[in-house]
């Protein structure tokens, strides 16, 4: 049995910021954890370009696509390893480019085969796959991770492409789900003043609302949607970019984008109570937005230190993983809507044994 075992947390979000790569020890169970080193590794404008136009791509580009990302991953782990002690296992989240469970399908870039080849270490990835076969909605995955490592706090708030909030129910169970698109539409909206982000909300609080661009974006029909609930860039470019895509000056259309995210997070987080939230994510550094959030849901908004802003997914990544090494449930029905909680993930590189 080995005790302290290191897993590397590998995680990609929609906003294309860069390889977050987690190295953490679980010494004796997933309760008890340090993370031992962090890094982002930013992406070249070549990987940000083929990342971003991969949901137009077909299906041979995709699928080359895959494996070439796989080895692109590889590549960031040979790189921190120059520094960091060897793990005993990667866990890989992946770059999600489809995700529609009700279809039901969902894909995410990363061949965990390529991944295992490449640095001789076991491997787990795709782990939303089996969930969204057997009737999930394959996300959020996180909210595990949130109950597992983070406790003392009644909700959990991360600010990534997409907001997402998990919190535990009157009976104890985990309940989670999207709630709208954040930083993969600031982003976009930044990009047409030829900036990658709106740093600290600085423009978005230098524009004016745009009343009936408040009032189309708060009657999207998807946010009548209960708990779980997951949004995709599929939903993003088939009825929420449109209507942000006008004339109106990017200060205004995203000052009201901000005003409409707002509003729909402090109503998620005021059904369920009061509390205090942990709140994390790229856009947990957009203050003008935080200062949205907090005046309209009266919740304590708690940003931790700066590392476990950027490294809480990945970390949570490699919990996932551990968890699937000792075979121990890493889905949950309460959080995803499956029939029951499940052990999943792709294995690459033999029979996962011996881990504690």
């Amino acid at each position: 049995m080995k005790s302290g075992t290191l897993v590397l947390g590998l995680m990609s979000g929609t906003s294309l910021d860069g390889v977050d790569l987690a190295l953490v020890r679980f010494s004796g169970g997933v309760n008890n954890w340090e993370c031992v080193a962090f890094k982002t590794l930013p992406y070249p404008e070549s990987w940000q370009a083929a990342l971003s136009s991969a949901f137009y791509a077909d299906a041979p580009s995709l699928l080359s696509l895959h494996l070439q990302y796989g080895k692109q991953l590889a590549a960031a782990v040979h790189h921190v390893l120059l520094e960091w002690p060897k793990p005993d296992l990667i866990a890989s989240h992946g770059h999600t480019i489809f995700h529609a469970p009700e279809r039901p399908l969902t894909f995410a870039l990363g061949h965990g085969g390529v991944l295992f080849q490449e640095t001789g270490i076991p491997v787990v990835s795709d782990f939303r796959s089996e969930d969204v076969a057997t009737g999930g909605q394959g996300a959020p995955l996180v909210p595990v991770g949130d109950r597992l490592l983070f406790p003392g706090f009644e909700g959990y708030l991360n600010l990534g492409g997409f907001s997402n909030f998990s919190y535990i129910d009157r009976l104890g169970a985990m309940r989670a789900g999207d709630i709208c698109a954040v930083n993969i539409i600031f982003n976009r909206l930044a990009g047409q003043l030829g900036l990658s982000m709106d740093a600290g909300g600085q423009i978005a609080g230098s524009g004016k609302m745009l009343p009936d661009l408040f009032q189309q974006l708060n009657q999207l029909p998807i946010y009548q949607l209960p708990f779980p609930r997951a949004l995709a860039r599929e939903w993003v470019e088939n009825e929420l970019w449109p209507l942000l895509d006008t004339e109106d000056s990017v200060a205004d259309r995203m000052h009201t984008y901000g005003l409409h995210v707002a509003a729909c997070m402090a109503a998620a987080l005021r059904e369920n109570g009061p509390g205090r939230i942990l709140v994390t994510g790229g856009g947990a550094y957009n203050g003008w937005l935080l200062d949205q959030l907090g005046r309209r849901s009266g919740m304590e908004l708690v940003v931790p230190a700066p590392q476990l802003v950027e490294a809480k997914e990945a970390i949570i990544f490699a919990a996932l993983g551990y968890l699937r090494a000792c075979g121990q449930e890493n889905v949950w029905a309460s959080v995803t809507g499956n029939e029951r909680n499940r052990v999943v993930g792709a294995v690459h590189g033999g029979k996962l044994s011996g881990f504690e």
